[in-house]
């Protein structure tokens, strides 16, 4: 994972994590301990000491011996076997000698601020309400040095979990900072990792989205879509359609659409902001290799900005070439050479729609085969203005009703006719790049956002989606 990689490189040895409870600390701390192999664990306040007892990637080490988890300023609970410190020095001296039976260790104090408030209250007989920013600045520096020279001692790495909100002058000697957020995007929650600091390397990349799904901090990055020659291609392998509804091919995808695709449903799909429409390709050859692979058709009008020898090069290597040759078609605007395309009319919107559905109809064949049906909203609009967009779109959705086929209507930020059309269509999702990650959710009805990446291990693109959580 390149953000835990970035952060424990060899020339980091102190790190600090900010963030509002609830933003992931702790379940990012357990990752970058699991990478680094062995850890020792400080925890301060009781949420944080219970977060540690049950978070299974920390257990899981712990019953391996490669994890000590330290109390320090808090009762000790009976349930969890770990020793408890009241002292700093205490603390420190038990820190030194679990560091030297673990060596190359990554130290956790969670949370730093509850340690150094504890140890300063400790110290002082007033209350930490009345203690002095250069007192707490002292104090801060102090313990910082006492820690660092136990690292260094042993190999070992610092990480430190800080609540507060704003970077402090003193947070700047770190290392290496990183910060998490939640923000609102698009009026969707989205959980967000920056790297504020990282010495001694460049940062490449500051911003990542990231999810706690299922317990794990996962970090994401833009989707890679790998040249079909640079893995072993195999023919896709089919997902079986329900009894009322189409499957896209991935069990990720099908759950999104609470089950898979609806029989003559129709789909808005919403490009926002300056998203590439070619990392989009591998999301939608799932759902028309599941359709040619499962005895069905696709017609296709692409994006504007999509070649059609794009949208072969999705597909083609992934089913036999029997099947695209009689059930795949894609409409162009220029002659070519190849059995697959079909001729659109540039002059008339009504001539391309009964060229349209003339194919569909072909495709389909006297045995009525599902049809996958994909329309370029923005290819439209360019050509033939507004004028007949609605109406074009309107007699598409009746027909793929209908005939209980499906169809996806594809539009870009920009499409001037992008609300009127959703708004006859019987969902409308968006994808969106955020922070380079793919994301996906739905406006109607409503979702939280997923990100999308794709797998190829199996010899063909794989859809997978992350939840936002």
């Amino acid at each position: 994972m390149i953000v835990v990689d970035s952060v424990l490189n060899p020339n980091i040895k102190t790190i600090l994590v900010k963030g509002e409870p609830g933003t992931g600390k702790t379940m990012l701390a357990s990752e970058l301990v699991r990478t680094q192999g062995k850890g020792i664990y400080i925890s301060v306040t009781t949420s944080n000491r219970d977060a540690v007892a049950y978070n299974p990637i920390l257990k899981d080490l712990i019953s391996k011996g490669k994890l000590v988890q330290i109390t320090y300023g808090t009762e000790k609970d009976s349930k969890i076997d770990n020793p408890s410190f009241n002292s700093l020095d205490a603390l420190l001296e038990s820190v030194a000698t679990a560091a030297g039976k673990l060596g190359g260790s990554l130290i956790v104090f969670d949370s730093w601020d509850a340690m150094l408030l504890e140890t300063i209250r400790k110290s002082s007989s007033s209350s930490s309400s009345s203690l002095s920013a250069r007192t707490t600045s002292l104090e801060r520096t102090k313990i910082q040095r006492s820690l660092l020279e136990i690292a260094e001692a042993s190999g070992c790495k610092l990480l430190f979990l800080s609540e507060e909100r704003e970077l402090k002058t003193e947070d700047y000697l770190f290392d290496s900072i990183v910060i998490l957020r939640r923000d609102i995007v698009s009026g969707r929650l989205f959980r967000r990792l920056e790297i504020s600091k990282l010495s001694g390397s460049p940062i490449s990349k500051r911003t990542y989205l990231f999810s706690l799904n299922e317990g794990r901090f996962t970090a994401m990055d833009k989707p890679q879509i790998p040249s079909p020659h640079r893995f072993d291609v195999r023919f896709f392998i089919p997902r079986k359609h329900g009894k009322a509804s189409f499957s896209t091919g991935s069990a990720d995808l099908d759950n999104f659409f609470n089950g898979g695709m609806k029989f003559g449903s129709s789909i808005f799909m919403e490009f926002g902001g300056h998203l590439q429409t070619e990392l989009t390709l591998p999301l939608f050859s799932s759902i028309e290799c599941n359709f040619l692979a499962s005895a069905g058709s696709c017609v296709v009008i692409p994006p504007s900005d999509v070649l059609p020898e794009m949208i072969v090069d999705h597909v083609n290597p992934y089913v036999p070439p029997s099947i695209s040759e009689s059930s795949f078609r894609i409409g162009s605007y220029e002659l070519r050479d190849n059995p697959s395309f079909f001729p659109l009319d540039p002059n008339s919107l009504s001539k391309t729609r009964e060229i349209f559905w003339e194919q569909a109809d072909a495709l389909k064949g006297a045995e009525k085969k599902p049809c996958f049906w994909f329309v370029g909203l923005d290819t439209l609009e360019a050509l033939y203005g507004l004028e007949g967009i609605l109406r074009f779109s309107v007699m598409t959705i009746q027909r793929v009703k209908y005939y209980e086929d499906i169809v996806f209507i594809v539009s870009k930020e920009s499409t001037q006719s992008k609300k009127t059309v959703a708004g006859v269509c019987d969902s409308h999702l968006k994808l969106q790049e955020v922070d380079g990650a793919l994301a996906i959710y739905s406006i109607k009805p409503k979702s939280e956002p997923s990100c999308i990446e794709y797998n190829h291990s199996s010899g063909f693109p794989q859809v997978k989606l992350i939840p936002i959580v």
